[in-house]
């Protein structure tokens, strides 16, 4: 006779934890089992090894997924390319030209660069004298910016950013490890299964 096993405590009443582990941590992740016959000749009728088969394909689809999502994760996290031509102009331009470096420092150009919006300050500064002069008589004149930095905006948004990557991060690696002890436990899990 076949019985429907959906808990550890329905388990134990044919087959011993030492014996079959696999079947016990299958059923704590929300398994449920038909099963017939008793301790070491138990048999599983459900989920067939098709069923596992597929599950497997899926789990490793899934698996696969996420870790694309945390390698993305991680590029995000990294600063800009060496390759980044704005900040190549950038280097350039603190090397010859006197009136942009002491300006890129007073705005703090270099964390600049690491925000959409305040790529475009730099390009702008990089390209107009007018723009650096405005830029400078706010600086001296704005009430707002005697008491905070320029470009601070960019700093709270990075800060942000790094947590919500993070979080989202750590998010992922939880789910990949769900992921991968699922799978472990299907494949031991065949072992039990009939035919």
């Amino acid at each position: 006779m076949a019985l429907l096993i959906s808990s550890p405590q329905e388990l134990r009443k044919v087959v011993d934890e030492e014996i079959a582990p696999e079947l016990y941590e299958y059923v704590r992740m929300g398994g449920i089992l038909r099963v017939e016959g008793r301790g070491e000749e138990l048999r599983v009728i459900y989920p067939s090894r098709e069923m596992i088969r597929k599950r497997l394909n899926e789990l490793k689809e899934r698996e696969k997924t996420i870790i694309a999502e945390m390698s993305k994760l991680r590029r995000l996290e990294k600063r800009g390319s060496p390759l980044d031509l704005l900040r190549i102009k950038h280097r350039i331009l603190l090397l010859v030209d006197k009136d942009y470096r002491e300006l890129a420092e007073l705005v703090d150009a270099e964390r600049l660069l690491s925000d959409k919006r305040g790529r475009k300050i730099v390009e702008e500064l990089q390209r107009s004298k007018e723009y650096r002069e405005r830029i400078r008589e706010t600086l001296r004149e704005s009430p707002v910016y005697r008491n905070r930095r320029f470009g601070e905006f960019v700093e709270k948004v990075e800060e942000v950013k790094g947590k919500l990557l993070g979080e989202r991060y750590r998010k992922l690696e939880e789910s990949l490890e769900r992921v991968r002890k699922e799978m472990e436990v299907l494949r031991r899990l065949q072992r039990w299964v009939k035919g």
